[in-house]
Order: structure tokens, then C-alpha cells, then sequence
């Protein structure tokens, strides 16, 4: 008969310490650094501000979630520091492959939504040409042929001007990229549900 040890991110962090459940992306690099792991090998950057906000954000969400569970023997003492350790660090290696396969595509939108942000706020404007000729001499033909064409024009004017049309508030469109950039974060952060056991599971 087994027995069944559960660990969420108190019981990590009571176990582990600070230094060892990581809230902030540049400890993460440090412990996988500490595992023995080449970050070289990623192609971004774990220490970067989005990572450090992704790592914070699913902490928060998954807190009371279950990261991992270790089985023992019924009568065996029950699992030390270094084999919790030892299984964050396996939770960790899955954490980071599932970066691996969704960072390209969320980080490519995020860097999108950043960028676009300055020129949403500018108003929309419209570029318009206008050009007039007028040409008073006769049209009869001759031997020459028909006088028209440019050669022939005798008053010619042209207009050029440019108009701006806020299409909505700035304060309209900066929430409206808000919205969709923190939309996207937290779907983000929901996917990563397949890294945790749920309590309703237990």
C-alpha cells in the first residue's frame, strides 16, 4: 500500500526556501542554472521582463494548485528536502519545455501589442490631391490635329491637403490594446494548466 504526498507552492516554499521557489524569472534561470541546465539552448530569454511576468502571473494563478505529488511506501518516513527538490526540479524541466512549445507564438503577439500601442494613440489621418486644367484653345481640328493634351493647357492649379479624424478617444484605444494584451497574457497563463493537479483531481 502506497502513500501519497501532495505539495503545492506553500508546502514548496516551506520546504525549499525562497531561493529555491523562485516568484521571479531571474531566480528561475538561477535554479535551472544550479540544475545543471545550458540556457543557451532556449532560443529566448528566461530572465527577460515578459518571463519574469509570466512566472509571477502563473504562481498566482496555480498557488493552491498541486505542482507535483511524490508516492512513498505506506510505512516509509515521509519525503525529505532532498526529494522534493528533486521533483520541483522535474516540475521545472516541464515548465520550461512547455515554454518552449507556446513562447514563440504568445511572445511574437505580446511584442505586437507593445509596439502597436504608440501608434494607436496617433490620430488617423487621410492625404488628399487634387489637380485642375483648364485649356481655352480651340478644339477644331486642323492639320495639325487636335490641340489638347498638357502642351496646350493655359491655367493649371493644384490642391494638396491632409485631414485628422480620431476614429475614437485615446483613452478609447489605449484600454482597447490593454484589453487584448492582458486577454492574451492570461490565456497565456490558463494553458499552463496542464502543469498542475488540481485539487478537484485529488
Amino acid at each position: 500500500m502506497n502513500k501519497i504526498y501532495y505539495y503545492n507552492a506553500d508546502d514548496i516554499y516551506a520546504i525549499l526556501g525562497a531561493e529555491l521557489f523562485p516568484y521571479e524569472a531571474s531566480s528561475l534561470v538561477d535554479i535551472l542554472t544550479d540544475a545543471g541546465l545550458d540556457l543557451t539552448d532556449y532560443p529566448y530569454n528566461l530572465g527577460s521582463d515578459l518571463m519574469k511576468d509570466y512566472w509571477q502571473r502563473v504562481v498566482a494563478r496555480y498557488y493552491d494548485e498541486y505542482y507535483f505529488r511524490i508516492k512513498k511506501d505506506f510505512n516509509a518516513p515521509a519525503p525529505d528536502n532532498t526529494e522534493v527538490s528533486d521533483e520541483f526540479s522535474k516540475w521545472l524541466l516541464r515548465f520550461i519545455n512547455f515554454i518552449a512549445q507556446t513562447h514563440e507564438y504568445y511572445s511574437t503577439l505580446l511584442s505586437e501589442y507593445a509596439s502597436a500601442k504608440t501608434a494607436l494613440m496617433d490620430d488617423i489621418k487621410a492625404t488628399s490631391k487634387n489637380k485642375v486644367k483648364f485649356n481655352d484653345t480651340p478644339q477644331n481640328p486642323n492639320n495639325a490635329g487636335v490641340y489638347e493634351g498638357d502642351d496646350y493647357i493655359t491655367h493649371f492649379t493644384a490642391t494638396e491637403g491632409e485631414t485628422s479624424s480620431p476614429l475614437m478617444s485615446k483613452m478609447m484605444r489605449l484600454k482597447e490594446i490593454q484589453d487584448h494584451y492582458k486577454d492574451l497574457m492570461e490565456d497565456w497563463v490558463n494553458k499552463a494548466n496542464k502543469l498542475f493537479i488540481e485539487e478537484a483531481n485529488v
